[in-house]
C-alpha cells in the first residue's frame, strides 16, 4: 500500500511540474523562456542519473535537454481552470491517502 501511495505522489508531482513548465514555456513572449530554454535549465535536473554514475560515465547534458524539450512539446497544455481543480483534487487525494496510511 505504501508503495502505491509513493507512486501516486511521484506521478502527481511530475505532472504538476510538467504543467508548470509548460505554462512557463507558453508565456515565452513575456518571460523569454522558450521550451528550449526551459529544457536546457531543467533537463539535467529531471533526467540526470545519480552523481556516482555520472563520474563513471560522463553524459552529454544536451541529451537531457532534448528529452525534456520533446516531453514539453507533446505534453498537453493545462487549462487555466485545471490548476484550481488540480489543487482541490490533490487535497482530497492527500486526505484519502492519510486515512489509508493510518489504517
Amino acid at each position: 500500500m505504501l508503495c502505491y501511495v509513493m507512486v501516486v505522489r511521484v506521478e502527481a508531482t511530475l505532472a504538476f511540474m510538467l504543467n508548470h513548465l509548460k505554462r512557463v514555456a507558453g508565456r515565452s513572449d513575456v518571460n523569454k523562456m522558450t521550451s528550449s530554454a526551459v529544457a536546457r535549465v531543467f533537463g539535467p535536473l529531471f533526467v540526470c542519473p545519480p552523481y556516482r554514475l555520472v563520474r563513471q560515465f560522463p553524459v552529454e547534458l544536451t541529451r537531457h535537454a532534448d528529452l525534456l524539450r520533446y516531453v514539453l512539446e507533446i505534453w498537453p497544455s493545462p487549462a487555466p481552470a485545471a490548476a484550481a481543480a488540480s489543487r482541490s483534487s490533490r487535497r482530497t487525494e492527500q486526505s484519502r491517502h492519510r486515512r489509508v496510511a493510518d489504517s
